[in-house]
C-alpha cells in the first residue's frame, strides 16, 4: 500500500513539474526586454551642431565640419538617431547655407528650398 501511495505521490510532483516547466517555455519575455531597451533610449545622450543639425555623436565633442562644440540635444520619449527625421533646407546660391527650417539666406537673401535627401 505504502509503494503504490508513493508511486502517486511521485507521479504527481512530475506532472506539476512537467507544467511550470511548460508555462516557463511560453513566458513572453519581449515585454521585460521592450521595457528594458526604452529605459536605455530615453537616457540616451544625443549631441548635435549648433550650426549643422545633421551632424549627431552620442558624446561631446567638436563639429567635424565647423569646430564648434557640440551641444546637448533634448529627445523626447521614443525618439532616437535613426526614427528622426529633419527636414533640411540651403539655399540654391550658397549650400553651405543650410538650416532645418524655411527662411531667407542670410548672405543673399534667397528663399531656403528643401534638400532632396
Amino acid at each position: 500500500m505504502k509503494n503504490i501511495q508513493f508511486a502517486i505521490a511521485i507521479i504527481v510532483v512530475g506532472l506539476l513539474g512537467m507544467r511550470y516547466t511548460i508555462v516557463a517555455r511560453e513566458h513572453d519575455h519581449k515585454q521585460h526586454q521592450m521595457k528594458t531597451t526604452q529605459s536605455k533610449e530615453q537616457t540616451k545622450e544625443v549631441y548635435t551642431c549648433p550650426m549643422h543639425p545633421e551632424v549627431t555623436s552620442d558624446k561631446a565633442g567638436k563639429c567635424p565640419k565647423c569646430g564648434m562644440a557640440l551641444k546637448k540635444k533634448a529627445m523626447s520619449k521614443g525618439e532616437t538617431k535613426s526614427e528622426k527625421k529633419t527636414e533640411m533646407y540651403a539655399c540654391p546660391m550658397h549650400p553651405d547655407e543650410k538650416s532645418d527650417k524655411t527662411g531667407n539666406c542670410s548672405k543673399c537673401g534667397m528663399k531656403l528650398e528643401k534638400i532632396k535627401k
